[in-house]
């Protein structure tokens, strides 16, 4: 039994220290991406660099939740969701007096394997509502819910900007991020619904 006991102890410090590095290593891929920022005068280049870090933060963030939980195995959902959120208002220096932020969050645990695409997805969402669904300094509400649904669970990316074009077409979508929205919604083996009434709205069961 003791054994035993030492044998998981040291497991859990393997695995602890895997996502320290990890976290780690991804910090350092985000600071590479910043210094080369510096030295990028394009728009089209700044905005690629400033998406890429933004991917790289979420996945960042997972790793960081893993190494500071108690539990190894799952990440507190809500509770990421929160910080990924405020890092994205604070990249794209959306005021809360425009855009405001509407959270309706059940707790959620994930592991790892549901967490880092389910980040990402959440990454894309939110991206894309702060960058283009008010134009001209338009104000509105980005609304974001996730809940249990039977045996999976439902996320809801919503806004109530200027909308999708009517001939918009989800799965030929030039936008790289649709198009993760897409791959990673299968990789989930989830569900994706597009609405575009009164704004655009994600629904997401997976």
């Amino acid at each position: 039994e003791a054994e035993l006991k030492e044998s998981l102890t040291e497991k859990d410090v393997l695995l602890r220290e895997i996502h320290h590095r990890v976290k780690n290593n991804l910090g350092v891929i985000d600071s590479l991406l910043r210094l080369q920022l510096d030295h990028v005068t394009d728009q089209q280049a700044v905005d690629v660099l400033q998406e890429s870090r933004n991917r790289i933060k979420s996945m960042w963030l997972i790793h960081r939740a893993l190494y500071q939980s108690d539990k190894l195995s799952s990440v507190d959902f809500s509770e990421y969701i929160r910080h990924l959120v405020e890092e994205l208002f604070a990249t794209y220096n959306s005021s809360p007096d425009r855009v405001r932020l509407v959270l309706d969050l059940e707790d959620v645990s994930l592991d790892i394997d549901r967490a880092i695409p389910c980040g990402l997805i959440v990454n894309e969402l939110i991206s894309n509502a702060l960058k283009y669904a008010y134009p001209s300094d338009d104000s509105g509400d980005v609304r974001l819910s996730m809940r249990p649904v039977g045996d999976g669970l439902e996320l809801v990316v919503s806004d109530d900007g200027v909308g999708l074009p009517e001939d918009f077409e989800f799965e030929r979508a030039a936008s790289l991020g649709l198009r993760l929205v897409s791959l990673l919604t299968r990789q989930l083996k989830g569900e994706l619904d597009v609405r575009r009434e009164a704004g655009t709205l994600f629904k997401i069961v997976f």
